[in-house]
């Protein structure tokens, strides 16, 4: 509905009162922005973690800090915005909660909770109807979610009426009884009758009219507006690219559920920043190597951190970084504090996907990891990543200065020794390693080193608890030198190194019972998949396994032909 007065008094006539919003509310930043200067003095906050999420992130929760009144409904108690709550009221998750979901073609789905709520955790339309009833407003005595929904299907059933032209019509659904609307089946809107329960693949605007008072589609002019990005001096400057940030594969939103989930952290341990190789070489980076990421605007000084991945994907004067991570997982916060509130005056949309922002060696002295016992508020710590595990947490940490490195001792009986190996970072690479042992087991194992250190977490973490003897210190450093391989498959746990050398074994395989031109990739890259059973579980990382079997199966080929073509060459010198 819009603000017209038709459709205002409609809409006190439906909810009985005098007093209907005349305009639309703030939308997201400039809200926060009323926060901030103070025109806002009050907020709740639902299903949303804005001090994450939100563009110029710390101007946000400054101004929740600053804000007389703060509450959050939440199902996570330590998320940013949590912190700053004055009250915080339990809310329920997904699989707790019941009411409707609607998708983007239109289809409503029930929402059926299938958990038991715990504590006091409540569902919003309660919390509100119950804050909205204390405070004096009549309407709210819903008894449950059906409830809610056969009132939300009478005001739409209620504006079709008055207004033909518009297409949102849940008619059909206004008389369902408790028992209906809890068996609802998922069902396309518009919903003129009950007939019409269950639809499918329904379509609108097939009779060339819009949802406009003149039927006709509305065009809306637009002005080009500087958000000072490639026009700008500042991009011409090498070191700055246009960032784009979003999602990836294993996450969801701000993390506070799914970073919690040992299986869904494999994949990408720390935050990372994708680059073009050819723009690592400009900037004088390395893959690895760990940068600061801060806005090219002037007007921002705050910056976030993350890992380089080389990414030839990414087109060069570009980046890409993901905007899950936040203060609850990194010490350098989210990239979201790093770029400005620039947004389209239309969609009021930020520029999440086209900041320019400026990168920058983040230099330290020593950096690694530590498993087991961790002092998390250890003096000199300037990049810390805690990260769960299947049974425990390690932190992913540096220290700008090398006497900070080994300056926390969670026990009197240490160990410390170095080691020497060559990695996919350098040849020679130092490792420090420290081994801190209560009543005759391990209790800390911390692995430095002024680059990288590529370490198999999971082994490594497991060797906590053991009784520390030679075996144990033998065990670590074979497993050290194993190095690492990331992870492709978070559903089975599968490595880019497990489907090379399975894909490996298949050409192997076919070269031997059919020779290189019955080579084949498709039956080889099936059968890959059967036996370590990556991709053939939720599918999401269908592509990846493609990808990391492709450049196996190229290596082995190609190194096929050059053997044979030394082979070739070797017989012709021989004969002549």
């Amino acid at each position: 509905m819009g603000f017209s007065e038709p459709e205002k008094q409609l809409l006190a006539d439906f909810w009985h009162c005098d007093d209907v919003a005349a305009q639309k509310g703030l939308a997201a930043i400039d809200m926060f922005d009323a926060v901030a200067d103070g025109r806002i003095k009050a907020i709740w906050i639902m299903g949303t973690n804005p001090v994450v999420s939100l563009p110029n992130s710390d101007k946000v929760a400054k101004a929740l800090a600053d804000c007389p009144f703060v509450v959050v409904s939440e199902v996570i108690p330590d998320t940013d915005t949590a912190k700053l709550a004055d009250v915080l009221l339990p809310a329920q998750g997904w699989s707790e909660k019941c009411g409707t979901v609607t998708n983007s073609e239109r289809t409503i789905t029930r929402q059926r909770g299938f958990a038991k709520p715990k504590g006091q955790a409540k569902p919003d339309w309660w919390a509100v109807s119950q804050v909205a009833t204390k405070m004096g407003f009549e309407g709210f005595s819903f008894a449950d979610s059906a409830a809610v929904f056969k009132e939300h299907a009478q005001l739409s059933s209620k504006v079709t009426q008055t207004f033909p032209y518009k297409r949102f019509d849940l008619s059909g659904l206004t008389q369902l009884s408790p028992q209906a609307y809890d068996d609802l089946p998922p069902t396309q809107w518009p919903v003129k009758d009950a007939s019409q329960i269950g639809q499918a693949n329904t379509r609108v605007f097939t009779d060339g009219q819009f949802a406009t008072h003149s039927g006709k589609a509305q065009f809306i002019k637009t002005k080009l507006v500087d958000l000072e990005l490639a026009t700008t001096e500042r991009m011409a400057t090498a070191s700055v690219l246009l960032l784009n940030s979003g999602r990836s594969r294993d996450q969801w939103h701000t993390m506070t559920r799914t970073g919690h989930i040992a299986s869904l952290r494999a994949s990408i341990p720390e935050p990372q920043i994708s680059v073009n190789p050819t723009q690592l070489g400009i900037l004088g980076l390395k893959p690895f190597q760990l940068v600061k990421i801060k806005s090219a605007s002037e007007r921002l000084s705050a910056f976030t951190a993350a890992r380089v991945i080389a990414d030839g994907d990414i087109p060069v004067n570009q980046a890409f970084m993901s905007m899950h991570w936040s203060q609850q997982f990194s010490l350098t916060r989210g990239v979201n504090q790093a770029i400005s509130a620039a947004f389209d005056p239309v969609s009021q949309q930020a520029a999440f996907k086209c900041q320019p922002v400026a990168l920058s060696p983040l230099h330290l002295s020593l950096q690694g990891v530590v498993f087991g016992l961790h002092d998390s508020e250890a003096g000199g710590l300037c990049w810390q990543v805690p990260q769960k595990l299947t049974n425990g947490v390690c932190h992913h940490i540096g220290f700008e200065h090398d006497h900070d490195g080994f300056a926390h001792q969670p026990s009197p009986h240490v160990l410390t020794w170095t080691m020497t190996l060559t990695t996919q970072i350098c040849a020679d690479q130092i490792l420090h390693i420290q081994c801190h042992q209560e009543k005759g087991v391990l209790a800390s194992l911390k692995i430095l080193s002024d680059k990288p250190v590529l370490v198999a977490l999971e082994p490594m973490q497991s060797f906590v608890g053991q009784v520390l003897d030679r075996k144990l210190i033998q065990q670590i450093h074979a497993q050290i030198r194993a190095g690492n391989s990331p992870l492709v498959c978070a559903c089975t746990g599968v490595s880019e190194a497990d489907i090379s050398n399975e894909i490996s074994r298949q050409f192997d395989h076919q070269l031997m019972q059919s020779g290189i031109d019955q080579l084949d990739f498709n039956a080889a890259l099936d059968k890959t998949q059967s036996s370590l059973g990556c991709g053939r579980q939720c599918g999401s990382c269908n592509s990846e396994v493609k990808q990391c079997a492709t450049r196996g199966w190229q290596d082995a080929l190609s190194f096929v032909v050059e053997h044979d073509a030394q082979q070739t060459t070797s017989a012709k010198e021989g004969a002549a």
